[in-house]
């Protein structure tokens, strides 16, 4: 048991240091925030919950993947190679696929709510 607790903590020390240092998962934070808030108003169905948490989770674990592999990588070869470049941009890329597919899926699940408010 006291392994587990000394791993859970390493792991929310991981999220905290990504919040404090990362702008943009304190803005995937800041937008599944606000897309909780508009869930809880329009009175989301159990399985539109699910896919919300499936892909904001996605989202936020890509950010956090996307740091640890920029922070080694700075670590690693401080001086800026290309080939590092192209392992950072593609983690970049792997952030932008998750959120372009939350946005995807946020605005199937919301769109016939919305439209419902103005009917």
């Amino acid at each position: 048991m006291r392994a587990f607790i000394k791993s859970f903590n390493h792991a929310i020390d991981g999220v905290i240091y990504t919040i404090k240092n990362e702008r943009n998962f304190r803005i995937h934070l800041i937008l599944l925030s606000i897309t909780i808030i508009i869930g809880l108003f329009f009175h989301l169905t159990t399985t539109e919950w699910l896919f919300i948490t499936v892909i904001s989770s996605m989202v936020l674990f890509a950010e956090l993947i996307n740091t640890a592999v920029e922070n080694t990588l700075d670590w690693l070869e401080p001086n800026h190679h290309d080939d590092v470049k192209i392992v950072k941009d593609v983690c970049a890329g792997a952030v932008l696929v998750t959120a372009v597919g939350a946005i995807i899926m946020g605005i199937i699940i919301f769109t016939p709510y919305v439209v419902e408010l103005f009917i």
